[in-house]
């Protein structure tokens, strides 16, 4: 479906480190990004690119950890992660 949503999406994905995204993406993943990994068809997919991906730490605090960037060559169905550009440390 095309349509716009009216309703904030969201999902909780979790964080790779460099070194384990390397297995699926190689050399080209760097430390100016961040891999994230859903359950099966969540997480980032085409049309996501430069969507936020927020740390959200307590109750009442968030902070903007990143920016959609890519996904595998497989597909967003995929398990293979996202890739984002890293905003914060």
């Amino acid at each position: 479906n095309s349509s716009l949503s009216n309703q904030l999406n969201y999902v909780i994905v979790s964080s790779l480190s460099n070194d384990e995204c390397k297995i699926t993406y190689g050399n080209q993943i760097t430390n100016t990004m961040v891999c994230i990994e859903g359950n099966y068809n969540e997480g980032a997919c085409h049309g996501d690119t430069g969507s936020p991906l927020i740390d959200s730490y307590s109750k009442y605090a968030a902070i903007h950890v990143g920016v959609a960037s890519f996904v595998s060559a497989n597909g967003c169905e995929s398990t293979d992660p996202s890739g984002y550009t890293r905003t914060y440390p």
